[in-house]
């Protein structure tokens, strides 16, 4: 409430230590998305309702094992946008699911999508996209229009 007070909620929650990993809340449940150790990319998605014992929804999502990717809840699915792949090569690809555990390659036109280190939210009741590295720093911004 005041933004000082902090308590640990677990020492070791139960998925590998991550850096660069993207986490939300969706449907009353908090959630980790794939990431990376410090050489190996994951594409793990796992799913918590107090912060401290979490579950796996999959070990092996739809999509190639990344980090540097953005989420978002948009039309009530978890997303998952861009990212980088353990070779630093940027698939530019989006992906949305309905529960954590089964992914499906999102038919949007995701050129733009060629980036890590980005950042996704809502907006106005539409998905922003803002800035990121693909072979330079970007400053760009992209929504999708309904």
């Amino acid at each position: 409430s005041n933004g000082k007070d902090w308590v640990e909620a677990t020492a070791n929650a139960g998925f590998a230590p991550r850096l660069e990993h993207s986490s939300l809340a969706f449907n009353n449940k908090l959630w980790v998305i794939a990431g990376k150790d410090t050489t190996q990319p994951f594409n793990d998605v796992w799913h918590s309702d107090d912060g401290i014992l979490w579950n796996k929804a999959t070990l092996n999502a739809g999509f190639s094992p990344r980090s540097g990717h953005s989420s978002a809840i948009f039309d009530g699915l978890l997303w998952v946008f861009g990212g980088a792949e353990k070779d630093a090569q940027k698939p530019g690809d989006a992906w949305c699911s309905k529960n954590g555990t089964n992914w499906i390659n999102a038919p949007l036109e995701t050129a733009f999508l060629e980036r890590a280190a980005h950042t996704t939210t809502i907006f106005n009741k539409q998905l922003w996209t803002i800035a990121g590295l693909d072979d330079v720093t970007k400053n760009d911004v992209w929504v999708l229009k309904n």
